[in-house]
Order: structure tokens, then sequence, then C-alpha cells
């Protein structure tokens, strides 16, 4: 957008200064010329530079980005949505209770067979089997495990020793409505007491003899009469950096938001162990299932952990979030969490994740490096702050030359530059200052109106500038020396872009942009007296002198030049404090609505 504001407005002045200007052809040529070396072609490889240089950096602390646009999403992240499993966690679970209702032989030859029959590709499944190896039986049907089901089951081809037919292992709270009478009644006590301590939960349950998985319309089922086997509590072991790492976004202003497809009681607990803290009761999916997309945006903004939510509620939380105004990232390593990834801002997926999974995402955190995900965001707001800066300075460059340009063909005077005195403010007021603002930015996050913010500290400087320099040029140029009066111009425009560094980024703690400053930065300012000095030495030197135009200026022109400069930043100071654009802009728009 800035590159475009650049680009439109240089071909206007152009147009303004052929049909309005009194020049004659030679300095209309000379007048299109310095103009069109306005534009900042040089922001095109300056942006593709710092953001290839952003990815290696990155790639160092482990944070692979695969689209660049990355590097601008990571700067603007508010809100960061995580799910646990795999993301708060290791991927490695064990079992960590057992509470049997059957005798142990009984137990092991149900538990083991339905797991080394049943197609579970999960990482609990995986944990119940270290602990009951079995072998592969026959099956007549089977119900594989979904997050929309959060239960499984399998068929065998008849009984054996007395067994029921029908196994079923699933979510607590989804099965326990279809125990048969006579079962204890301490069993949903215990659920809740083992997630209460971060323990995922499993109920495992035989059917009655002769008992269905589906019905009619070959929709799964649970059937009814269940006998209650087991209860299985599995642990997922927390990563050791994850505590420190929430904090960090914490204090870098981000909100967290947990999203899983387990027990909210089991993911509350855990959001406590690692620092996650909350006011009320954890929310379940199954309440937020029933809300339209209104109710829904209305709601998610309440809510920070969140239980139960099925893949397709949870892109719909992405969403709601988004609806709110907010820039979201999404963090998750199962294909579950493909939906809300591609809905999200930005997508993070762990090395260790899906293929899909880390596909679909924006970054892929190496070796599952959750740690590096803060620093990721770090970079990319310093990234971003640095390129605003060096706009800026771009911008209002090409701002106030093209309206210097235009006025100075209005009132008939030659071009107030030459290519070499554009050389000049080139170097000293843009491209130096340019490279070290993006070496030196600090992270903070950019607002979401970038535009809005580009006029507000370009548009003032530049026709203040504009203002000021038109009567200069124009009094040097009573005299007929054309070289000092663009001397005299050229050394204005050095002050006044040298004092847009400290104005910018001022080494004080209060912002003179009228924002929020985060902190005092004596660098910029003490850049610009070095670069005073600079410009001063092609004064000094008589064959840089020469090579740039320059005529020599007494203290009496110097002294006039820099109170003027003085003067605009005074103004420039005055006019960000007010805000006088956005009261033009709320003027305007009174005025026409």
């Amino acid at each position: 957008m800035s590159l475009l504001v650049a680009v439109t407005a240089v071909p206007v002045a152009i147009a303004l200064v052929a049909r309005y200007g009194t020049l004659p052809p030679i300095e209309t040529a000379r007048a299109a010329a310095v103009l069109v070396a306005l534009v900042p072609q040089g922001l095109v490889v300056m942006v593709t530079v710092t953001y290839a240089l952003a990815i290696v950096r990155l790639a160092g602390d482990k944070a692979l980005i695969q689209r660049s646009s990355a590097v601008e999403s990571m700067s603007r992240v508010d809100v960061l949505c995580l799910d646990k499993t795999g993301t708060l966690t290791t991927p490695l679970i064990e079992l960590a209770r057992q509470h049997p209702y059957v005798p142990e032989d009984e137990l092991r030859l149900a538990v083991s067979g339905f797991l080394a029959s049943a197609g579970l590709a999960t990482r609990s499944a995986d944990a119940l089997r270290v602990v009951f190896p079995g072998t592969q039986r026959p099956l007549v049907d089977e119900v594989p495990f979904s997050s929309e089901l959060r239960w499984s089951a399998v068929t065998f081809a008849g009984e054996e020793q007395g067994l029921p037919e029908t196994f079923l292992m699933g979510a607590p709270e989804v099965l326990i409505p279809r125990l048969g009478d006579g079962s204890d009644p301490s069993i949903m006590e215990r659920v809740g007491e083992w997630a209460a301590e971060g323990l995922r939960v499993m109920l495992f349950a035989g059917a009655p003899p002769g008992a269905v998985v589906r019905d009619a319309g070959d929709a799964p089922l649970i059937p009814e009469g269940l006998r209650p086997m087991a209860l299985f509590a599995l642990r997922e072991q927390l990563r050791p950096d994850a505590r420190q790492t929430l904090s960090r976004f914490r204090d870098a202003g981000v909100t967290l938001k947990l999203i899983s497809g387990d027990n909210p009681e089991t993911v509350a607990a855990l959001s406590r162990q690692v620092g996650l803290t909350f006011d009320g009761p954890a929310v379940s999916g199954l309440d937020l299932a029933e809300l339209d997309d209104a109710a829904l945006v209305a709601a998610v903004g309440n809510g920070t952990v969140f239980g139960r939510v099925p893949p397709s509620l949870k892109a719909r939380l992405v969403l709601a979030l988004r609806e709110r105004g907010h820039w979201v990232a999404m963090v998750g390593d199962g294909v579950n969490d493909v939906l809300s990834l591609k809905q999200a801002h930005l997508g993070i997926s762990m090395q260790s994740g899906s293929q899909a999974t880390r596909a679909v995402a924006d970054i892929v955190l190496l070796e599952d490096s959750f740690a590096a995900l803060p620093e990721a965001v770090v970079e990319g707001q310093r990234i971003i702050t640095g390129m605003q800066d060096s706009l800026h300075l771009f911008l209002a460059r090409a701002m106030y030359m093209s309206l210097v340009i235009f006025g100075v063909a209005l009132l008939g005077l030659v071009l107030p530059v030459s290519p070499r005195h554009n050389t000049v403010l080139a170097l000293v007021t843009v491209g130096i200052p340019a490279l070290f603002l993006a070496v030196w930015a600090r992270p903070a996050r950019p607002g979401l109106d970038s535009l809005r913010r580009i006029l507000r500290l370009v548009i003032p400087p530049a026709v203040a500038c504009a203002a000021l320099a038109i009567p200069l040029y124009a009094w040097y140029s009573r005299s007929g020396d054309v070289d000092l009066a663009r001397t005299a111009f050229t050394t204005f425009a050095v002050f006044c872009g040298l004092w847009l560094l400290p104005l910018l980024e001022p080494p004080i703690g209060e912002s003179m942009s009228g924002a929020d400053a985060d902190g005092a930065d004596w660098r910029p300012s003490a850049l610009a007296l070095a670069l005073v000095g600079l410009y001063g030495s092609f004064f000094a030197i008589p064959p840089a002198r020469e090579f740039f135009e320059l005529a020599p200026l007494g203290l009496g022109d110097l002294a006039l030049i820099a109170a003027l400069a003085t003067a605009w930043a005074v103004l420039v100071m005055i006019s960000w404090r007010v805000r006088i654009v956005d009261r033009v802009r709320a003027t305007i728009h009174h005025a026409t609505h």
C-alpha cells in the first residue's frame, strides 16, 4: 500500500507540472526525471531481502517459514489459539491409572483384543497397547474413532470365554448414559477427580450379546445396557518450556485461547499447570455447538479454555475471533487441526504433526520447539516496525519533493534540485537512515489501519516542508544564483529529513508523534548528528563540493536554514499531537455524509 501511494503520487505530480507549470520544456523534462527518480524502486528489493533474512534467522531459531507472508502475519498476532495435545504437551502419553470393574484376566483379554483388532491410530491407543499387548481377532463390524463421535467400537466374529461380542471405548460422558442398571454409581465421580488432575480419562465397556453399533441407516449407534469394564487415565507430559513460553506471549500482549477435544475439566487442569489462569469454568463445545454464528462471536471472546471441541467447531471459533477483529494464529499438530489452521490468519504446525497439518501451515516449528514461537512473533514485529520506519522516510521525501517541484513550477522558477542534489538527499535522508532504522528496529505490534498511520505520519512533514521550502527557494532565487538557491533548498531538505529521525524514534521516553513510545532510543538522534557531519564534509572537501554541485553557504544562510528546519520540526510535532490528518478526514467525512 505504501509503495502504491508513492507510485501514484509521482505521475500525478508530473502531470500537474506539465499542465500548470510555466517551466521551459527542458526544465519540465528535468523535473519529470527527478520525480521519476523519487519512486522508491529500491523498496521492492528492500522488502524482499528483509523477508529473506528474516526467514533465515527464524530457521536458525527452529521456526521454518513456508510462506513469506507469515513474516508480516506474525507481527500482527493478538490472539493465539492452542491445541493442547502435542502443543503444550509432548507427543508422549502414558497410562497413569486404571480402575477395573471386572476380573483382571477378563479385562486384559478384552482390552488387548480390542486394541489389536481396532484400527485406532491414536496416541492414547498406542499408550494402552504398551500395557495391553494382544493379537488380532476377526471382526464383524467396527466403528472408527472420530473427534465428533468421541468413541469407537468393535464387534468380534463370536464370543470367546463368555465375553460379550461388542466392546466400546471412548469419552466417559458419552458412554455412561448408556450403562445398564446396577452399574457403579461412583464412576462419574472418579472421572471428575481424575480429570481435575489433568488426566485424560477413557471408559472401556462391553455391550450385551447380539448388540449392534449401527442403526438401520448404518449410522453409528451406542447400544443400551453397556457394562463398564474399566476406567483408564492417561497422562500427557507437559513441555518443560510451556509455562515460560505462554508467559512470554502474555507479556507481549497476546491473548491465549486453549482449544481441545478433551474433557473441559482435563483441559482446565492442564492449563492451570502451565500458568494459564482464567475466571469461571472451562467452556464445553457441547454448549457452543448449539449457538448460531452471531452468538458464537459474542461467546468466544469471554472464554479462555475450551474442551470437547470437534474440528468443525474449532474452525468456527477461529472464524468468530476473526469476526471480532482479532489477528488470529492457530497452533496444532493433528489432522483434526487442519480446518482451523486454514481459517486462521497464521497457521502453525509442529514438525511431528501430521503431513496434512504441515502442508497447510504457514510456519512449522522444527524439533517441535514451542519455545521458538515467541521469538518468531517478536522477530516479525521487529521486521515490520523497521520496514514501516523506512517507508515513512521514503514516502515523506517523495511527497514533499513532488509538492515543491509543482509549487516551483507554478512560480515559473527553475527546478530546485539537480540530479546530483537529488542523490545527496536520497543518500543522506533516506538511504543510510533506512538501513540503520531497519537494523535498530524494536518489536511492536503494528496497528491494523496501516494506511491511516502512514497518512498521519507522512502528510504533515511533507506539507510543512514544502510550505517552508518553496518560499525559501524563491527568496534565494531572487539573486539569480541558481546554484546557491538549489544548495539552500537541498540543505533545508537535509536538515528536515534528519530532524525526522528523532521525531519518529525519540531519544526520550515520550513519543513525539503522539503514539505510545517503547522506551527511549538515542541511536537515531546520534545517527542524525553524524549525517549532519557527513553532509558538512561535502562542503569542506572541494572535490565533493564540486561533484555534488554545492555552493558555499555563509553563517547567516546556515542560521536561517537551521531556524526554518527547527520551525518545521515544531510544526510537525504539533500536527502529530493534535492529529491534524484525522481531524481533516473527520471534517470531510461529516461534510459529505
